[in-house]
């Protein structure tokens, strides 16, 4: 837990953190505190556990990045976040419940590529690995599932073009990354995990 914060309701329990759990309205994040360097390669994953839906993995720039506002279940005001990257997995439903999460990926307020079928419905696929990597040279955003624990695909399962260093770190704000969850209503929701996380970028 080393270099990192958590904002909201956010805390660690031993070597996971839980970012919420099934308390309505409830939000949450856990914060990189080393921002990254500019017009640089990154690559970052979270083995999320617990409700199905409701995370978002986020690089925010900003002046006070740490302290930035969870994003809630299926909040589209987190998708709109200026001067951010966005991968959010919403719209699922835990417990067993129809309904397969979808993904989005917003860039710098606009959602620029929605897989509607991301996650099963049924949660006992949970635990999963989700990575984001951004190849700086050719400018491509990609992002992949697997097993918790697993080996990153060969291949994404969604990528999008985007210079992201365009709009991360504007006016010489810090970038940060995270992952945020949200709960909309209690009875509906539960408890949402990261339990494993890493953070790779190059050197300035």
């Amino acid at each position: 837990t080393s270099g990192l914060k958590t904002t909201g309701v956010a805390t660690f329990e031993g070597n996971k953190a839980r970012i919420v759990t099934g308390g309505d309205g409830q939000n949450g994040s856990m914060w990189f505190t080393k921002p990254l360097a500019k017009n640089t390669s990154f690559e970052m994953y979270a083995d999320i556990s617990g409700f199905t839906a409701g995370y978002s993995v986020v690089l925010q720039s900003t002046t006070n990045g740490t302290s930035l506002p969870a994003g809630g279940y299926g909040d589209k005001d987190t998708l709109k976040r200026k001067n951010a990257v966005v991968v959010q997995i919403s719209g699922g439903k835990g417990g067993g419940q129809v309904g397969a999460a979808k993904l989005e990926v917003a860039a710098n307020g606009q959602v620029v590529k929605t897989l509607g079928s991301f996650l099963p419905s049924n949660t006992n696929q949970l635990p999963r690995r989700i990575w984001l990597n951004y190849d700086h040279d050719t400018t491509t955003l990609r992002v992949y599932a697997g097993a918790a624990g697993g080996q990153k695909p060969a291949s994404p399962n969604t990528s999008v073009k985007s210079n992201v260093w365009g709009f991360l770190g504007a006016n010489g704000q810090p970038t940060y990354a995270g992952f945020t969850a949200g709960n909309a209503s209690a009875g509906v929701n539960g408890n949402k995990y990261v339990d494993r996380w890493a953070l790779y970028y190059q050197a300035p």
